[in-house]
C-alpha cells in the first residue's frame, strides 16, 4: 500500500471521470485500475475517481423496470438504476487494492453533494466538500458512483441520465481542484458527433458558453447542469482518451470561440399555438427535470412550423413529457440541427429527421473544408457484455 506516502503530500488531489465505455468488460477495469495506480505512483498524489455504469447497463435496467410496470414511480426508478454505478464503484475498487493501492468506495450518499428535485433526475443544488476530503484520509484513492447525491432529508436521488460528467466536476470543486479530466472513447470534443460525421475534428478548446450551445443542441459530450457548475467555480474539464488513443485532448474553459454543428436526435419537437402556452409547458417540464429548449421566434424555420417550438429531452420518461405537452402537437418528422459559427453566432435550425444527418454534413464542410478524420472513433456505441449482470438478460 502507498497510502501514507500519497496522503502525506499537500497536492490537490487529481480528478478523473470514466464514462461506460471504459468498462465493456472486467479487463477493462483492471486497465483503468492500472492506469489510475501509475497515475497516482508518478505524481504522488492522491486521485478521486467518478465512474459510470458498464455501457448499456442503465438502459437495460429501464428496459426491464418497465416489463414490470410501464410507468414506474420515480422512487423505484431511483432505487433500481442507481444500482449500476454501484456495481462499477465495487468492481474498480477491488482492482485498485489488486494493484497494491489503497482505494476506498463510497456509496451516494456519502459524497457530500446535495439534490433537489425528483429522485430519479434531480438537480444538483449544493456540495459539502468536508466528506470527500474525510474520506480521503488514509487512503490514495476515492471511487465515486457517478451521477447520485442525496435530497434534503438524506434519502439518495438520481442527477438524471449521463449526468457522471456533473460529479466529477462537483468533486473537482469540493477537493479544489482547477480541472476534471473525463475519459471516454472520444479524443476529445469533436467538431460534431465523430459517430456520425467521421471527418469531424477535435477542437483542442472550447469555451464555456459555446459548450453550453452544443449541449443544450443535443451533442453528447456532457449535462449542460455540468458546464453551468463548471464555470461558476472555474474548473476546467479536460475531456480525452487513454494511451495509446490520447493524441489529443479538448479543454473547456475560458478558451476562444469555435465552430461545430451539433444534431439533436433525441430531442422531441413539440409546436404549440403561442408563447404563453409554450412557458407553461417547459416550466412543467424543467419541474420534472427533463430538458426544455425553447426556440425564438427568428430561430425558427417558417417552411416547417407555424407557432413557438420546443425541444424535449425525455430520456425514458416519454409519458411525464407528453403530460407536460398536452396543449402542444408532437412533430416527429423534425429535429434540431445547431451551428456554432467561428465567430460565435449561433444558429437554431428546424430540419427534416430524415435529412437531419446530411444537413449536419453539409453544414459542417462550410465550417471546416478540411477535417482530419478520426479513424480511432467507433461509428457505433458499443454496450458491454455485461450490461446485463444485474437483469440477467443477455445479448
Amino acid at each position: 500500500m502507498i497510502a501514507s506516502n500519497v496522503a502525506d503530500r499537500s497536492d490537490t488531489p487529481i480528478v478523473m471521470k470514466f464514462g461506460g465505455s471504459s468498462f465493456i468488460d472486467i479487463e477493462g477495469y483492471k486497465q483503468i485500475a492500472a492506469y489510475i495506480a501509475a497515475r497516482v505512483v508518478t505524481e504522488r498524489r492522491r486521485a478521486v475517481v467518478v465512474v459510470s455504469a458498464m455501457s448499456g447497463t442503465t438502459g437495460r435496467l429501464q428496459e426491464t423496470l418497465r416489463t414490470v410496470h410501464t410507468s414506474p414511480p420515480a422512487e423505484v426508478a431511483s432505487m433500481l438504476l442507481t444500482t449500476g454505478e454501484v456495481v462499477s464503484v465495487a468492481l474498480l475498487t477491488a482492482a485498485l487494492i489488486d494493484n497494491d493501492i489503497a482505494a476506498r468506495g463510497l456509496a451516494g450518499d456519502e459524497i457530500g453533494m446535495v439534490a433537489q428535485g425528483v429522485v430519479d433526475r434531480a438537480s444538483l443544488r449544493s456540495i459539502e466538500p468536508s466528506r470527500l476530503m474525510a474520506a480521503l484520509d488514509g487512503v490514495s484513492v476515492v471511487v465515486l458512483p457517478g451521477g447520485q447525491a442525496v435530497d434534503e432529508d438524506g434519502r439518495l436521488v438520481m442527477l438524471g441520465r449521463n449526468s457522471s460528467d456533473l460529479t466529477a466536476v462537483g468533486a473537482a470543486i469540493a477537493v479544489g481542484a482547477d480541472s476534471c479530466e473525463l475519459f471516454s472513447d472520444v479524443p476529445g470534443i469533436c467538431s460534431a458527433d465523430p459517430h456520425l460525421l467521421p471527418d469531424a475534428r477535435v477542437l483542442p478548446t472550447v469555451d464555456y458558453g459555446s459548450m453550453l450551445h452544443l449541449s443544450s443542441g443535443g451533442a453528447k459530450v456532457f449535462q449542460s447542469d455540468a458546464v453551468r457548475w463548471a464555470e461558476q467555480h472555474g474548473v476546467r474539464i479536460v475531456c480525452k482518451s487513454l494511451p495509446p488513443a490520447a493524441r489529443s485532448e479538448t479543454v473547456v474553459g475560458t478558451g476562444s470561440g469555435i465552430a461545430a454543428v451539433a444534431l439533436h436526435e433525441r430531442g422531441d419537437v413539440w409546436v404549440f399555438s403561442d408563447p404563453q402556452a409554450r412557458q407553461r409547458a417547459s416550466d412543467e417540464l424543467i419541474a420534472q427535470g427533463l430538458s426544455a429548449l425553447p426556440l425564438r421566434g427568428d430561430e425558427q424555420n417558417d417552411e416547417h412550423i407555424d407557432g413557438s417550438a420546443l425541444i424535449v429531452t425525455a430520456y425514458g420518461n416519454d409519458d411525464v413529457a407528453r403530460r407536460c405537452c398536452e396543449g402542444g402537437t408532437p412533430r416527429p418528422d423534425l429535429c434540431l440541427l445547431t451551428v456554432v459559427e467561428h465567430d460565435g453566432h449561433v444558429e437554431r435550425l428546424l430540419v427534416p429527421r430524415s435529412a437531419g444527418i446530411d444537413e449536419a454534413r453539409r453544414r459542417h464542410a462550410l465550417l471546416h473544408p478540411s477535417s482530419s478524420r478520426l479513424p480511432t472513433v467507433p461509428r457505433q456505441k458499443v454496450r458491454s457484455s455485461m450490461s446485463g449482470l444485474l437483469t440477467g438478460s443477455t445479448g
